[in-house]
Order: C-alpha cells, then structure tokens, then sequence
C-alpha cells in the first residue's frame, strides 16, 4: 500500500525511486554522445498541492514544471503543456507536429497531424 510504502520509503524505496525518476539523468544525458533528446510534455491539468491520491502526485504538472526547470539547466530542448492553464508549447501546436518535426517526416506525411485533436 500507499502508506507502507512511505512508511518504509529510505530504507527501501529511496534508492529505486531516484535511479528510475527521469528528472535525475536529465544533466547526464545531456553530456552524453549526441546528447538528451528533446521533450514534449502534457498534463491534464494542475491538480491541487499536496497531493490527495496517488494518481495525481505521479501525474503533477508540477513534476511537469521541475523537469523543464531541469531542462532548461542543462540546454535540453523541452516543452510543457498543462491543458487547463495558458501553459502552451511556443512552437508546436500539437505533440503529433512535435514528433513529425522531431523525426523528420516528410512533409508530404505531416498530413496525420490533422487528425490528432489539437490541445
């Protein structure tokens, strides 16, 4: 459960938590050969702080907010959309326009965009 979890969280837990969070590798990837790839991030919407349910601590829009914080550190291209806030991608209008541009469609593809309702 839930509460033995946290009950138990540095003896047990603490270790796995910070190896698997994405948020922690963010520097050294970007270090790395060819560096971190670029992300695009959206959340449904911000939920209430502190958390109430699980669901929503592990789907924050905060999280959200720390990783492109943590981007922006470390020269990451990120993008972060909360979609009940003003919080908007600069350049794309979608995460399908933001993979076609990222992988390098053709354009002639780029077509599948129109069918992916728009944030």
């Amino acid at each position: 459960s839930y509460d033995a979890m946290m009950k138990n969280y540095d003896a047990q837990h603490a270790a796995v938590f910070s190896e698997y969070s994405p948020i922690n590798h963010v520097l050294s990837a970007s270090k790395s050969d060819g560096g971190a790839p670029p992300l695009f991030m959206v959340y449904e919407k911000w939920w209430r702080l502190p958390c109430h349910a699980q669901g929503e601590c592990i789907h924050h829009g905060m999280f959200g907010a720390k990783m492109k914080e943590r981007c922006d550190e470390a020269a990451v291209e990120c993008h972060l959309v909360i979609q009940e806030t003003p919080q908007r991608s600069l350049f794309y209008n979608s995460p399908a326009e933001f993979l076609v541009a990222k992988l390098g469609v053709h354009k002639k593809l780029s077509g599948i965009t129109a069918g992916v309702a728009k944030y």
